[in-house]
């Protein structure tokens, strides 16, 4: 039985999730700041660089996890954390890139172009305000989603290294 996820899924994880975490604080404290602090739009510039790098990372994981063999729970595990665990699994996947696309389209339906150092990523949606405001609405919804699975994800991540102590853990590191 494979007792840990492959190498390239663990430095996904990690190379994915701690962004991820970065990136909801930046987007909560951009939102604090609104148009009152001097530099809030080098911030956005940053946050929407970081974001489409964060969506190609997490479509590259998500191959990664699709060619990827799994490991078994331990046989000791009931059904019904299987499948909270493999909800929540699937809720941080599906919330990480409604996130980061929402966040591609809400900037390409207003116009706002997106550099990743001197490069221009192309805006594939035409300009629109209702789509940019729907966009938003996704994305800042998004945002509380997202931070309460990764909360949940963190506690039964500690709970099981530090309570349980049944090896899950280690299944990531």
């Amino acid at each position: 039985m494979k007792e840990k996820y492959h190498y390239s899924l663990r430095i996904m994880h990690w190379l994915t999730g701690i962004p991820i975490i970065l990136m909801l604080i930046m987007g909560f404290s951009m939102k604090l700041l609104a148009n009152t602090y001097p530099i809030l739009s080098n911030i956005y510039t940053v946050h929407k660089s970081i974001g489409i790098t964060l969506l190609l990372l997490l479509l590259l994981r998500l191959i990664c996890r699709c060619l990827s063999v799994i490991p078994q729970y331990p046989k000791s595990f009931p059904n019904y954390l299987i499948i909270i665990s493999k909800v929540i699994h699937a809720s941080l996947y599906i919330a990480s890139l409604t996130m980061t696309i929402s966040g591609y389209i809400m900037s390409s339906a207003s116009g706002k172009a997106i550099h990743i150092l001197s490069l221009n990523i192309p805006l594939l949606i035409d300009i629109n305000k209702n789509t940019a405001i729907i966009a938003k609405q996704c994305h800042n919804i998004c945002a509380y989603m997202l931070s309460s699975i990764i909360i949940l994800h963190i506690l039964a991540a500690l709970k099981h290294k530090f309570i349980d102590k049944d090896n899950i853990f280690n299944r990531i590191v």
